[in-house]
């Protein structure tokens, strides 16, 4: 007599018998190859890589998203078949609060380290916003 779950019509597995997609029957071992440290060299094949993300202090979805190229770098590991960063773009249209133009590039990592918020700086750009503590924006 097969069981069911409390409130529902879900069957258990019934004596050791799983699906046939479940992690129990899979016949394989995914492996990943191709990676690349942040000092440029080649890393072996990984089997688990949830462990070897665990070990480097890396996020094991973010690696994934490395491998399949979804996302150029993490932390500074790529793929031989990666994707390529894009550059940062040079902005020369903002102006200080004391009055002076500024050049900025890489926008996102200026307002990480000045507390600015990056998306009230991109508003400045496109003229939604006028100020942003101090800053505005003049094109040139």
């Amino acid at each position: 007599m097969m069981q069911l779950y409390k409130g529902g019509n879900k069957l258990k597995s019934h004596k050791g018998w799983t699906h046939k997609n479940s992690v129990r029957q899979r016949d394989y071992v995914k492996t990943y190859e191709g990676f690349i440290n942040p000092n440029g060299r080649r890393v072996g094949k990984i089997t688990n890589l949830a462990a070897f993300s665990r070990r480097h202090g890396l996020i094991a979805s973010h690696m994934t998203a490395v491998a399949r190229r979804r996302i150029p770098t993490h932390r500074g590991w790529t793929h031989k078949d990666g994707r390529e960063a894009l550059t940062p773009k040079k902005h020369s249209g903002f102006i200080r609060p004391d009055g002076r133009r500024t050049v900025i590039i890489n926008l996102a990592r200026f307002c990480l380290e000045n507390g600015l918020s990056k998306v009230h700086m991109h508003n400045l750009k496109s003229g939604i916003r006028r100020i942003h503590k101090g800053w505005t924006w003049k094109p040139e």
